[in-house]
């Protein structure tokens, strides 16, 4: 951080926004974030409060830390419901979970509330520019959930469990 300057509540609005931008802009997440909560805290009814709220949950995700900007992002879609910014918010809470789960054998849990997110999104904003980007992590998150049911279909069966195999396929 620029240690000649001093940061807080009281700075004017456009000096945290454009110190925050240029954080991000130069991909330090932790410091960007850090005054995007700045202006989101001293600002709540400002011309930027929105923005700031996106961009906290778009620093966690490009930390790598996707279950935090999932949360973020889904607070978002409740508590701004009318805000042409709710369909990038929903497409990236569906992504933010849906990288979550980079293990194998993973709880399913993240990847059923990203298909939720993306369905809810192509069902109210089909026509979004986003679309298209949606549709194929759709379709990738699918097919990872596929992936889930069989590895546990074969355990099952390398089990001799075949009524418990069955019903993993089934379920699909």
């Amino acid at each position: 951080k620029d240690s000649s300057l001093t940061y807080s509540v009281d700075t004017p609005e456009k000096v945290l926004l454009d110190k925050a931008n240029k954080f991000y802009e130069s991909e330090l997440y932790f410091e960007a974030r850090e005054d995007f909560e700045l202006l989101r805290d001293g600002y709540p009814f400002g011309a930027y409060a929105e923005f700031a709220e996106l961009k906290i949950a778009d620093c966690y995700f490009h930390s790598g830390d996707f279950l935090t900007s999932a949360s973020l992002y889904e607070d978002f879609a409740k508590q701004r419901p009318s805000s042409t910014s709710l369909p990038y918010a929903l497409m990236n809470a569906g992504r933010a979970y849906q990288l979550s789960n980079t293990a194998t054998g993973r709880d399913p849990a993240p990847l059923h509330k990203g298909l939720a997110l993306y369905d809810r999104f192509l069902k109210e904003y089909s026509d979004s520019i986003y679309s298209p980007s949606v549709t194929k992590m759709r379709a990738e998150l699918i097919t990872e959930i596929i992936g889930y049911e069989l590895m546990i279909r074969d355990y099952y069966l390398k089990r001799n469990n075949e009524k418990a195999a069955e019903a993993r396929v089934t379920a699909l």
